[in-house]
C-alpha cells in the first residue's frame, strides 16, 4: 500500500454517512484538570538566534537521515561535551521517524482539499500529532474509519503532495481537546515504517521537580512547515517580535525588515529546528511549555527532543521526545510545546493498547 495515487479517494459529498465506528475512545487514564489548557492559538512565528546574528532556519533532513547544509546555528544542536557530527548523525537518523499528515476535510470547492499537520511515527504502526484540523464530527466520525480513506501519511523528504511512495492510510484511533493530541493507526500492516519513536523515548515533564531538566536546555523540533498562505499575518508576528526586543537586541539586528518565509521555513521539507527552553520558567501550569523556536503552519504535532546523557553510561549521548509543537504566545515571543508529562504518556499508551485488541 506504499504506492498510492488520488483514484483512491473516495467521492466526496455532504451527504456522506459514515458507518458506526468500530474505535472506541477510552479516557480512563485522560491528564488532570491540573494538565488541561485552552483550544490552541496562532503561533509566535520565527526567532532570531541573537549569538549566531540569523532567523532560526530549518536544517533539510535527506532521505538517508543527513544534514547536507546546515544553517548557522547548527552548532546550538550539540550540547556540550558532544561532537557535533555526532549530534546531527543522531537527530538527522531520528528525524526520519517524522511525518506529515494530511486530512481531506473539503465540504465544497471553495475549501482547501486537504489540511496538513505534522506528526512522527510511534511503535510499530501508529503515528502521533497534533488536533489542528476541524472539529466537525461528520468529519471525525468519518476519520475513525479504517479504510474511509480521508487521511493519510507521507514521510519523504519532500511532501508537497498527498500520494506517493511513501504514502500511508491512517484512521484515528485517539484524541484529545484539552491536550491537543491526536493518534492514528496505519489501515494497513503490509507496510510498516523502519523509523520509528517508542514510549519509552519520551523525557516526561512531573511539574516543578522537573524544571532543572528542562530550563535552559537545548531542544530541536523536527517537521514540515506549510506554504506561506497568509503574508500579512507573518509579518504581523514578525513585526511584533521586534517591538518585544530590547535595546542591545535592536542593535544586533540593526534593522526591521521582514525576513524571507520561505529562507526559515523551507516549506514541504523535513527540516530540523533548532531552539531552547527559557531560562526562567515560571508560572507553567500543566503539559505546556514556552520554547524559543520556530514554528509555523504545518508544523503543528512536530516531535521535539533534546539530547541527554546515557544513566546506564555517562559517556553516551541519546535522544529523548519532550513534546510536541503546539501553538505560540506572541506577547510573549515564544512557541508551545505540549509536553509529555505521565498522564498523557499514560493516555497515548492506553489508547493504543485498546486499539491493539480491536
Amino acid at each position: 500500500m506504499s504506492h498510492l495515487t488520488p483514484t483512491h479517494l473516495p467521492t466526496f459529498a455532504p451527504s456522506y454517512k459514515p458507518p458506526t465506528p468500530t474505535i472506541l475512545f477510552n479516557f480512563s487514564s485522560r491528564p488532570s484538570q491540573q494538565e488541561q489548557s485552552n483550544m490552541p492559538s496562532e503561533f509566535a512565528g520565527a526567532h532570531y538566534d541573537f549569538g549566531k546574528q540569523t532567523w532560526k532556519g530549518g536544517n533539510v533532513i535527506e532521505s538517508h537521515g543527513g544534514i547536507e547544509s546546515p544553517s548557522k546555528d547548527i552548532q546550538n544542536l550539540a550540547p556540550e561535551g558532544m561532537p557535533l557530527k555526532e549530534a546531527m548523525d543522531l537527530a538527522g537518523k531520528r528525524g526520519l521517524a517524522s511525518g506529515l499528515l494530511w486530512i481531506q476535510n473539503a465540504k465544497s470547492k471553495l475549501e482547501p482539499a486537504y489540511s496538513t499537520q505534522s506528526g512522527f511515527f510511534l511503535g510499530d504502526r501508529y503515528f502521533l500529532s497534533a488536533f489542528h484540523f476541524s472539529r466537525d464530527d461528520e468529519l471525525l466520525n468519518a476519520l475513525k474509519n479504517r479504510d474511509s480513506h480521508r487521511a493519510v501519511v507521507t514521510s519523504a523528504r519532500l511532501c508537497d503532495y498527498p500520494f506517493g511512495t511513501t504514502s500511508r492510510w491512517v484512521h484515528l484511533v485517539g484524541l484529545d481537546t484539552t491536550v491537543d493530541i491526536t493518534l492514528w493507526k496505519l489501515d494497513d500492516d503490509d507496510d510498516l515504517p523502519k523509523d520509528t519513536i517508542s514510549c519509552e523515548d519520551f523525557m516526561l515533564f512531573e511539574g516543578e521537580e522537573s524544571i532543572p531538566q528542562f530550563a535552559g536546555k537545548a531542544i530541536w523540533a523536527v517537521g514540515y512547515a506549510g506554504l506561506l498562505e497568509n503574508e500579512a499575518l507573518f509579518a504581523k508576528y514578525i513585526e511584533k517580535y521586534y517591538e518585544l526586543m530590547d535595546i542591545r537586541q535592536h542593535a544586533i539586528i540593526k534593522d526591521n525588515k521582514i525576513p524571507n518565509y520561505g529562507s526559515i521555513f523551507s516549506p514541504n521539507e523535513r527540516c530540523l529546528f533548532l531552539g531552547k527552553i527559557p531560562e526562567k520558567l515560571t508560572n507553567i501550569k500543566g503539559f505546556n511549555l514556552p520554547a524559543e523556536i520556530s514554528a509555523w503552519n504545518g508544523l503543528s504535532g512536530a516531535m521535539v527532543a533534546m539530547f541527554v546523557k546515557d544513566l546506564n553510561d555517562s559517556s553516551k549521548w541519546i535522544i529523548k521526545i519532550i513534546g510536541l509543537i503546539k501553538d505560540g504566545e506572541d506577547d510573549q515571543r515564544a512557541n508551545n510545546i505540549t509536553s509529555f508529562t505521565p498522564g498523557i504518556k499514560n493516555m497515548i499508551t492506553e489508547w493504543m493498547a485498546s486499539s491493539d485488541q480491536k
